[in-house]
């Protein structure tokens, strides 16, 4: 297992928000973070009797450095305000956290990652593909063609990840540019 200045390549269960938070503070310089210590000072809560809940080809990983609170499931996980204030506080105030939020489309989001920022977002995975699509389904989307079954979602909560880069194809263009 990676020691507390390794960053991990995979989260641990249930530390979605304080695995990206550890890496976005890592590469602007912040030693000795990882996700655990993000997590503790986040306000992380785990929830009671959690299972295994992981993507396909995923291991369960929960060895935690910190005894981190628990709750129920509807209220456990790591809020955007105990995120934002663990960075702030972890990065000493060298980086400043900015909350955005509103109707989320392809033209906002390209429009925060071209300001070269590092966008960490909160999504519900339910209204995203699954972790392994086709890649023919891949290709077509790009395209601009229409997928008559598009790959169902692997699961259906609340999830942080970190956009740090865009994929456009003919298709995506077209509609951006026709607008």
């Amino acid at each position: 297992m990676p020691s507390s200045i390794e960053l991990a390549s995979q989260q641990k269960d249930h530390l979605c928000g304080p695995f990206h938070a550890a890496r976005v503070l890592s590469d602007h310089g912040v030693c000795e973070i990882d996700q655990d210590l993000v997590a503790l000072h986040a306000g992380t809560t785990l929830p009671d009797g959690a299972g295994e809940e992981v993507p396909p080809g995923a291991s369960s990983w929960r060895d935690y450095r910190y005894e981190l609170p628990t709750a129920d499931r509807g209220h456990a996980g790591t809020s955007c305000r105990g995120l934002l204030e663990a960075i702030e506080e972890l990065s000493d105030g060298r980086l400043g956290v900015v909350p955005i939020s509103g109707e989320w489309n392809s033209a906002a989001v390209e429009a925060v990652l071209e300001l070269e920022a590092r966008l960490i977002a909160n999504v519900r995975t339910g209204r995203l593909w699954g972790s392994r699509p086709p890649f023919e389904a891949l290709i077509a989307a790009l395209d601009g063609e229409e997928l008559a079954h598009p790959p169902a979602a692997d699961w259906d909560v609340g999830h942080f990840v970190d956009l740090v880069t865009l994929v456009r194809g003919l298709g995506l263009r077209t509609e951006i540019w026709n607008n």
